[in-house]
């Protein structure tokens, strides 16, 4: 029995053995073949690399970016600036370079496309309002909302994205640009809508007014407090106050009106433009496998390309010669 196990054993090493050498050996040829390959096509490798990699230079060379603006939409006008996002999209696409030059822009040819992002800020726009119920309702509302698990979906919906206070404009651009001569134009074309500007004119003055009346009304309670300061000094003056909680009240009044006129100045500065640019961030290289990389990629592409034609004219020439051989033999 043993003896007969020995044998067994034996065979089978012996057969594994084989196996491996017939495996190495295919890998020898395989390898040798694939020498032999490129000794008889090298010329074409090398038109074929050469070739790749002045495509994949011209491909780098014309990259993408993005153009980030980051703007404020005033006097409501939010909608106005997706509409008009819209517009100028469609303009692109349909290569309307008469529209695109008239606006401003020297070589449309090199804009992409355009897109409207929202900063989505929960916190700002729940407090961005001055009546304490109407943001408290807001509050109760994303309370809401997050309890039934659909917060992430109502933040990417466009119609709540359109209520957040600040934008960002992307300028997608084939190659680096200058701010003169992408995002200026753009800026001065959405800032240019007539009726808009009537309507900038009468939030500006109507804030004018808002702030030429908190300033006289922060002036009189001045003047409430310094002559009680002076009465409680020995002054003779007919300013008196009937407890603590009515001088409170009036220096509350005063402190809620300064922080009003910060507000209101803030505004003034925003007010200047219907889309007002708070910054910009220039000629940012989008991500991507391909973005950088085509010299190395497209070689490698037609390298493989050419390999895999080869191949099959070689198994198309084998699989000829076959059918040839076996029809002789009939």
């Amino acid at each position: 029995m043993d003896n007969h196990a020995n044998q067994s054993n034996e065979i089978d090493l012996s057969y594994v053995s084989q196996k491996i050498k017939k495996s190495l050996s295919k890998v020898n040829d395989s390898f040798f073949d694939a020498i032999l390959f490129v000794k008889r096509y090298i010329i074409v490798i090398v038109i074929v690399i050469a070739v790749g990699v002045t495509l994949g230079t011209l491909k780098d060379e014309n990259q993408t970016y993005d153009q980030k603006v980051f703007v404020t939409p005033n006097f409501k006008s939010v909608d106005y600036l997706y509409g008009q996002i819209q517009q100028l999209n469609s303009k692109i696409r349909a290569h309307d370079t008469e529209f695109l030059n008239k606006i401003g822009l020297k070589s449309p040819e090199m804009i992409a496309g355009l897109d409207l992002e929202p900063i989505v800020d929960i916190y700002e726009f729940i407090d961005e309002v001055d009546n304490e119920k109407v943001a408290s309702r807001k509050f109760d509302l994303f309370k809401l909302i997050a309890e039934n698990g659909e917060m992430e979906k109502m933040l990417e919906e466009q119609t709540t994205s359109k209520n957040y206070n600040n934008q960002v404009i992307v300028i997608t651009t084939r190659g680096i640009v200058t701010k003169q001569d992408v995002v200026d134009p753009i800026l001065n074309y959405l800032n240019s809508d007539a009726y808009y500007k009537q309507i900038q004119a009468e939030y500006i003055k109507n804030l004018d007014v808002e702030i030429t009346a908190n300033d006289t009304l922060i002036k009189q309670i001045d003047g409430i407090l310094n002559s009680f300061s002076n009465r409680k000094n020995g002054g003779n003056n007919m300013v008196s106050f009937n407890n603590d909680g009515q001088l409170n009240d009036v220096i509350e009044t005063k402190n809620k009106l300064v922080a009003q006129q910060a507000l209101n100045n803030i505004k003034k500065v925003n007010y200047t433009s219907i889309v007002k640019e708070k910054g910009t961030v220039l000629n940012f290289k989008r991500k991507g496998i391909t973005n950088g990389n085509n010299k190395i990629i497209y070689p490698v592409v037609l390298l493989l390309l050419f390999v895999f034609v080869m191949l099959f004219i070689s198994y198309y020439k084998s699989q000829v010669r076959k059918r040839k051989a076996l029809a002789q033999n009939i």
